[in-house]
């Protein structure tokens, strides 16, 4: 990563059926990323917006995260602020190989609003994934922790 990148941020935009069609347009979910980007003191440019609007396509498939790879892998910015991990992919597999190609190949920030992870500040791999497996249960972070607990003090599986 050059100093010249060290903080441009790209955003990432995605359709997601989790919490019902419309939940978060394109519009608001920009508008959310661009005021975090503004908040941490960062750099935005316009051309480092990558969408993708279908819901059927794998995310490693899919046009926007295509091009955004594409672009990292050139070096033209060092941080990728979404609104959540389920714009990334509903599938914890297909998100887990995003997150190691793009912070741990690429060595990209990664930052999503809703969960408050920001790898650049602590990349917890298993904490990622349990906050992927929440979203997807509908849970927070705390309740699939406090299930986890639960589970073990009891021996269930």
């Amino acid at each position: 990563m050059s100093t010249e990148t060290a903080k441009i941020a790209a955003i990432y935009v995605g359709v997601s059926n989790h919490r019902g069609p419309n939940h978060d347009s394109f519009e608001n979910q920009k508008s959310s990323c661009i005021e975090k980007i503004r908040m941490e003191d960062l750099e935005f440019l316009p051309n480092f917006m990558y969408e993708d609007d279908s819901t059927s396509t794998k995310i490693m498939d899919s046009e926007g995260m295509r091009l955004l790879i594409e672009d990292a892998k050139k070096g033209l910015f060092s941080i990728v602020v979404f609104t959540s991990l389920s714009r990334l992919s509903l599938d914890t597999f297909d998100t887990l190989t995003l997150k190691r190609i793009l912070v741990n190949g690429l060595g990209l920030r990664l930052i999503s609003l809703e969960e408050d992870y920001d790898s650049g500040v602590y990349d917890d791999e298993l904490k990622f994934q349990l906050m992927h497996a929440a979203i997807n249960m509908g849970l927070t972070l705390e309740e699939v922790a406090q299930e986890m607990v639960t589970h073990l003090r009891t021996g269930n599986k």
